[in-house]
């Protein structure tokens, strides 16, 4: 795990870690605010591969931050790109409309300054956050990513956690990735549908907070055929079944992140009849009869 943003306090590092979970980066608040110990909170990200695409992402939220904070005068700061635009919509709806909404009721805000149920927050005149509530408690909260006015992503919460998050990534109104958590509001798995033909077909499952094994149809037959397990979000093993009728007729070993070696199970009679041995290029050394 690695830290990539010391927050200014509790709702600061939460709203922080609700946008790097929008991304796809599985984050955590650690050192929640006390008034006596003073601790500062922190945000951490679990895989470490991510990185450097949260500091970006954090870089780019700090400074769509400090633009809103400054005075309307004229300024040489480079004017945002339409992708700007788009990512700056993501953090806004998703921070303003999902974060706060959330933590307001955790911490038990008083009525009169929780957001309304339907919210412009980029300012377009156009409603982007849609936020539904039973009694005091947020049931669900969409928003629209791309500004397009149509919401794209949807999050779902049972007892002040979020339970699931939906994602609309090629925008035709259809979710085709979704995340699911367990009661602590750490992700459990991710199910994709990856050509956006309706059908799952990519599985992500985690164990302690950590990737430790994706499966996929490569086929689009509603079947598994490939398996990967992971340790510390790395690859260390994967395997195929072609015919999906539970024999393995090849398995790739990693090691650091690269493949080594290859086995293969050319009879289907349930055991490897060949090895292949890869050098650092992942380029073939030696071949061995089993």
């Amino acid at each position: 795990m690695k830290r990539v943003y010391d927050a200014k306090d509790r709702i600061d590092a939460h709203m922080m870690a609700h946008a790097l979970e929008e991304n796809r980066i599985r984050a955590q608040v650690r050192g929640e605010f006390d008034t006596e110990l003073r601790q500062q909170p922190t945000v951490w990200i679990v895989d470490d591969e991510d990185y450097e695409k949260a500091i970006r992402i954090v870089d780019e939220i700090i400074e769509s931050n400090e633009s809103r904070e400054e005075p309307s005068e004229p300024t040489t700061r480079r004017r945002p790109t339409s992708g700007s635009r788009v990512f700056m919509g993501i953090v806004l709806g998703f921070i303003l409309g999902t974060g706060v909404a959330a933590l307001l009721y955790i911490l038990d805000i008083p009525e009169g300054i929780k957001p309304a149920n339907r919210s412009d927050y980029n300012g377009d005149g156009v409603v982007d956050t849609w936020v539904e509530r039973k009694g005091r408690e947020v049931i669900s909260v969409a928003y629209d990513t791309n500004l397009d006015g149509k919401p794209d992503n949807w999050t779902s919460y049972k007892n002040y956690m979020i339970e699931l998050a939906a994602y609309d990534d090629n925008f035709d109104g259809k979710a085709d990735g979704w995340t699911f958590y367990n009661t602590e509001g750490m992700a459990e798995r991710v199910e994709d549908d990856v050509d956006f033909d309706g059908r799952v077909d990519a599985w992500k499952y985690y164990k302690d907070a950590q990737p430790s094994e994706e499966a996929f149809d490569n086929d689009r037959d509603d079947k598994k055929d490939e398996w990967s397990r992971l340790e510390n979000g790395r690859v260390v093993e994967r395997k195929w079944s072609y015919l999906e009728d539970g024999i393995i007729d090849k398995k790739a070993i990693y090691r650091n992140g690269r493949k080594v070696e290859e086995l293969y199970d050319r009879d289907r009679n349930g055991k490897f009849d060949e090895s292949v041995t890869l050098d650092e290029f992942e380029r073939v050394v030696r071949r061995v009869k089993l």
